[in-house]
This record gives C-alpha cells, sequence and structure tokens, in this order.
C-alpha cells in the first residue's frame, strides 16, 4: 500500500512538472509530536504525525490534489502501535464550463476521486475554530459539482454513492451527501449555509457559519446543529491585528443537547501573538477558560514560533487543552513541537 501511495505522488509530481500549460506544483507539509511530563501512558501510544497536501496543474483547466496524512493502529494481539500512511484526497477538478469556452453567469466545475466533504469554517478567523460538533465526512469515492454562480454565490453538492471506505470493509457503506452555498456578499463578508449527512461517521448536520476579513480585524461566527445526535453548537471569535501584536478572543460551546448543561461545555478563549523579531521570531501565548470546573480544567499554552526560510518551527507547553498553535490531541501536561511549510 506504502509503494501505491508513493507512486501515486511521484505521478503527480511528474504531471505537474510535464504539463503542455504553465507548470504550477504547490501545497503544505505539516509534522507534529507531543510529550507529557506525567503520563506514561499517553507517551507510549502517542507517535508523531505527519501530513502532506499537494496540488498540480494538469492543463489550463485541470488540477490534481493528494492528501496524505500519518496514522497509528494498536494491534490487538500485542497492544503495538504500529504507523500507517493513510489517503484523506486523491482528486482531478475540471472546470467544464472554461473547457469547453462558455463564457455566462454560470461557471460548473467537477471533482472526482477518493474525497471529504467538509463545510468552510469562518469561526476559526481568531484561532479558534473548533465548536466539537464534526462538520467532516469520511473519505469516500465520488464526485462533487460546484456552481459559481455571478462570482458572488458558490453552490458546492457532493454526493459518494454506496460504496467502500477502505479495502478491508465487509460491506458496502451507506451513501453519503452534502451541499453547501456560499455567499460572498460584500469584499471580506462571506456567509454559508451547509448540510452533510454521514451516516457512516455517525453524523446528519446542518450549519451557518459568517465570517468577515480585514488588515486589522476578523471576525468569525458559526451555528451547527446535528440531527442524528441531537446536538448543537455555536462559536464567535474576533481577532484584533496591530503592527507587532495579534490579540484574539473567542467564545464557543459545543455538544449541547438535552443531557449536557451549557456549562459544562462553554468556554471564553483568548490568546496573543507577538513579533518578537520580525520574519525570525514570534511569541504566542492562549488560555481557555471554561465555565464549569476552572480550577481542573483551566487551560495554558505558551511556546514561540521560528521561521527560517519558508519553514516555521513551533515549540511549545501546554496545560490541560487549549488547542491554539497546539495539536488536537486531548488534555496534556507537556510540551509540543510543529514544523509546518507552505509551497
Amino acid at each position: 500500500m506504502k509503494k501505491l501511495i508513493l507512486l501515486a505522488l511521484v505521478a503527480l509530481v511528474a504531471g505537474a512538472a510535464f504539463a503542455e500549460t504553465a507548470p504550477a506544483f504547490g501545497g503544505d507539509f505539516e509534522y507534529t509530536t507531543q510529550f507529557d511530563f506525567d503520563d506514561e501512558a499517553y507517551n507510549a501510544a502517542a507517535s508523531p504525525d505527519a501530513s502532506i497536501n499537494l496540488n498540480g496543474v494538469v492543463d489550463e483547466w485541470s488540477t490534481v490534489n493528494a492528501e496524505i496524512e500519518s496514522t497509528s493502529v494498536t494491534t490487538a494481539a500485542d497492544g503495538d502501535v504500529a504507523g500507517l500512511l493513510q489517503v484523506n484526497q486523491f482528486t482531478l477538478t475540471t472546470d467544464v464550463t472554461g473547457a469547453l469556452g462558455v463564457d455566462g453567469p454560470v461557471g460548473v466545475s467537477i471533482t472526482w476521486g477518493a474525497l471529504t466533504f467538509q463545510a468552510d469554517d469562518y469561526s476559526g478567523k481568531a484561532g479558534y475554530g473548533d465548536i466539537e460538533v464534526p462538520s467532516e465526512t469520511n473519505t469516500y469515492i465520488g464526485a462533487e459539482l460546484t456552481f459559481a454562480i455571478v462570482e458572488k454565490v458558490n453552490l458546492i453538492v457532493s454526493i459518494a454513492p454506496s460504496t467502500y471506505t477502505d479495502w478491508d470493509d465487509a460491506g458496502p457503506d451507506d451513501a453519503v451527501f452534502g451541499i453547501e452555498a456560499q455567499f460572498m456578499v460584500v469584499d471580506g463578508l462571506d456567509l454559508n449555509a451547509w448540510y452533510i449527512t454521514d451516516t457512516n461517521a455517525g453524523f446528519n448536520q446542518i450549519g451557518l457559519t459568517a465570517g468577515y476579513g480585514s488588515d486589522m480585524i476578523n471576525v468569525g461566527a458559526a451555528f451547527a446543529m446535528d440531527l442524528e445526535a441531537d446536538t448543537t453548537g455555536f462559536g464567535v471569535s474576533v481577532q484584533y491585528i496591530m503592527d507587532a501584536l495579534t490579540a484574539g478572543v473567542a467564545f464557543k460551546a459545543g455538544g449541547l443537547s438535552d443531557t449536557v448543561d451549557f456549562v459544562d461545555v462553554a468556554s471564553f478563549d483568548v490568546n496573543v501573538t507577538f513579533v518578537a523579531v520580525p520574519d525570525v521570531l514570534d511569541l504566542f501565548a492562549a488560555v481557555a477558560v471554561p465555565f464549569a470546573d476552572i480550577s481542573d480544567n483551566l487551560g495554558f499554552e505558551a511556546g514561540l514560533d521560528f521561521f527560517l526560510g519558508a519553514t516555521t518551527y513551533t515549540l511549545g507547553y501546554e496545560y490541560n487543552t487549549v488547542d491554539f498553535n497546539s495539536p488536537d490531541n486531548g488534555a496534556i501536561d507537556g510540551m509540543f513541537f510543529k514544523v509546518y511549510a507552505a509551497f
């Protein structure tokens, strides 16, 4: 399986390099690892994570994309942790109207392949986008249609028929469907409404998000309801950008239901990033203040970003759960390290 993935990546790069039109190749890479000072069991089970997202140009109207990440499984026989490579997406997207030479108010593109469907998340403008209501499907073989209407509205329809999640499934999964409407109201202001159903992943959701971005301030808001689990989540966030200091605040609550009280899932978060040396070193800190059991659940995070060319190296400390720059892997009392590059 690893050989097939590597061959697919070689083909993706080669296709971009030898395209008849202007070749283009880009993407991003991320590596993360964590260490807990006190929990040996956590350290034994945890393994570094790595992911890569690759984009290549086929021709003037078509592009390819591959998203691959490392994952781990624990064997039932001896409890050992084995590392695997997992393909999250492998797709081909074609601008249909462009390829046909049709110039009208509606543009149509289609994406084929192994894909996931996830609504755009404008609630993360201030660095906190997780309202703990999953809105991403598993990976399936399917297709996605995008209708771009007068450059102001995008209508995205995604469907995967009854298919297999992976090659080892005993039988087919249920069909997966998603629809999303994106409205570009004015420059910087976006509204988004979506519906996604994936019974294989256990959710059936509707949601609304909104976001506004400028050079000085970013604002985001989100609401999501899982019709299957009868849970809701919402959040708002604001980020203010100054020359050397960026500050963000967020309020969020996820997983609300008849059996879960508001105070048990609500939190107020604050984060700051200071440019210590421009283009070389940033310092950051964040706190997550829960509404319940503050003494036990108060989260804190602090660290630094070191920039070496286009690569960012992040080293930090996290106590409990904050998930500002730290990996979203649960509560720890320890260090985390990340490497990120966009190319």
